[in-house]
């Protein structure tokens, strides 16, 4: 799992690097930059990584004191960074210093965490519940649901790329919302999916249903999953 995290590459902003990252790698994830690749293509280069992140941190820190008012400008670079992240469905916040000129609409509806810089510790502890809550809603499982042996493996093997898996749990007999994933074939040759939005529970009862984008059918399955973390 990877988080990509946008912000400026001075001496200002080192205990970004000094604090936020030790906290985001804490919870199993790697931190990728565009920090080599500024001054070069940064803007291909930047949204590839983007692109291959699971999610979007952006620090709009203090730059340039703006002559009009009280306030100060941010880097550039971090604003196009959160603007790369609207036509994806990959979660990125807006972590703005409050010393910075608002520019309420550039980034649309990016959730946003502002900051007092003489209170980092705070920061630290509203980051630390933003990451945990990632790690939770990505962390996953690999769930077979056809090994090669089953009686049905020929004929859905054969139309996999037909078929979607939706799924839910039960947690103390409350239901989860519904969510989906695409079936796939594992080295092994058996059909599994990956699940995420793990409940915390150490055994929550699954209910999957897959459906047939083509002809409408459907085919229900029932298991009981004791969850391990499982690494990209």
């Amino acid at each position: 799992m990877k988080i990509f995290v946008g912000y400026g590459y001075n001496e200002d902003d080192k205990w970004i690097e000094e604090m936020v990252f030790p906290l985001i790698e804490s919870y199993g994830f790697k931190v990728d930059t565009g920090k080599e690749l500024f001054g070069k293509n940064v803007p291909k280069s930047v949204l590839e990584r983007i692109n291959n992140s699971d999610a979007v941190i952006a620090f709009l820190t203090k730059r340039n004191a703006m002559k009009s008012s009280n306030t100060f400008s941010t880097h550039r670079w971090c604003i196009e960074e959160l603007v790369a992240t609207i036509p994806t469905n990959i979660p990125a916040v807006e972590i703005r210093d409050k010393a910075v000129e608002s520019q309420d609409g550039m980034v649309f509806d990016r959730q946003r965490i502002e900051f007092d810089i003489k209170r980092k510790d705070k920061l630290l502890v509203e980051l630390a519940k933003l990451v945990g809550g990632w790690q939770k809603q990505m962390m996953s499982k690999i769930v077979v649901l056809f090994d090669k042996k089953g009686p049905a493996y020929n004929t859905f093997s054969s139309r996999i790329h037909e078929w979607r898996c939706m799924y839910y749990f039960s947690v103390d007999g409350e239901k989860t919302p519904v969510f989906e994933s695409i079936p796939y074939k594992a080295p092994d040759g058996s059909i599994v999916a990956k699940i995420k939005n793990i409940p915390d529970s150490l055994q929550s009862l699954i209910y999957i249903t897959l459906e047939n984008k083509v002809d409408k059918s459907s085919l229900a399955l029932e298991t009981l999953i004791h969850y391990q973390l499982i690494k990209r």
